[in-house]
C-alpha cells in the first residue's frame, strides 16, 4: 500500500515464511506489522496470531481463495452464533458483530475486515514479526480510515530482523500478545 514504509528485512522475511508455511492450511498470512513489540519474546523471529494487520503482509493462493469481499457467510455466522467459537478477548464480539454487519451491508469502503473475517472462518492464523517490520504514514485528518494521527499505532517505529530467522518450534497462538493486540485496536467503547 502506498503509506506503509517496510524495514528491509520484511521482504527476506515474508519470502522465508511463505516458502516455509506454503503447504500448512493452519497459516494464511504473514504480517508485517507488530503493534505489541515490546511483549513479543525476542528469541524467535515471529509469532503466530489470529489477528493479522494488513500494513505490510504476504498470502498464497491457497488462502487467498477463501476471501469473499461480499461476505456472503456473514448471515449464516449471526443466525448460527458462530461467532462464539473464535471471538474470544473482552468486547470483541460487540465490537466484531458491529463492524462486520457494516462491512455487509456496504456501509464501510473497505477490503481487509473481509479479509480478517475470512481468516476467522477458516481458523487461520498469522505470522507475525517479533520485531515491527511496517511504518504506516497514512495517518492524518485528510487519511481515508487512519485519521487520528495520535494514534499508539501511527508511525510506529521499524527495525530490522535477524537472519536467518529463529523458528518458533510449534504452530500455537501467544494469547498474551493477541490480547494487547486486540486492546490496542479495539475502541476502548467495546472493552
Amino acid at each position: 500500500e502506498d503509506d506503509c514504509v517496510p524495514a528491509m528485512s520484511f521482504f527476506p522475511y515474508c519470502e522465508s515464511l511463505l516458502n516455509r508455511f506454503r503447504d500448512d492450511s493452519r497459516i494464511m498470512q504473514i504480517s508485517g506489522t507488530n503493534v505489541s513489540q515490546e511483549l513479543t519474546n525476542q528469541e524467535f523471529s515471529y509469532y503466530f496470531s489470529k489477528f493479522g494487520p494488513v500494513w505490510g503482509w504476504a498470502s498464497w493462493k491457497r488462502a487467498w481463495k477463501s476471501y469473499d469481499v461480499d461476505m456472503k457467510e456473514w448471515p449464516r455466522v449471526v443466525a448460527e452464533r458462530l461467532y462464539d467459537n473464535f471471538w474470544e478477548y473482552p468486547g470483541e464480539a460487540d465490537f466484531r458483530l458491529d463492524i462486520y454487519e457494516r462491512v455487509y451491508r456496504g456501509e464501510v469502503d473497505t477490503w481487509d475486515l473481509q479479509w480478517g473475517f475470512a481468516k476467522f472462518l477458516n481458523s487461520g492464523l498469522s505470522v507475525t514479526p517479533s520485531k515491527n517490520l511496517i511504518c504506516n504514514i497514512g495517518y492524518g485528518a485528510t487519511a481515508t480510515h487512519t485519521k487520528n494521527d495520535n494514534s499508539p499505532v501511527a508511525s510506529l517505529r521499524t527495525d530490522d530482523l535477524e537472519f536467518p530467522l529463529t523458528h518458533f518450534p510449534f504452530v500455537i497462538r501467544d494469547k498474551k500478545v493477541e490480547l494487547n493486540f486486540h486492546n490496542i485496536m479495539t475502541p476502548a467503547s467495546y472493552r
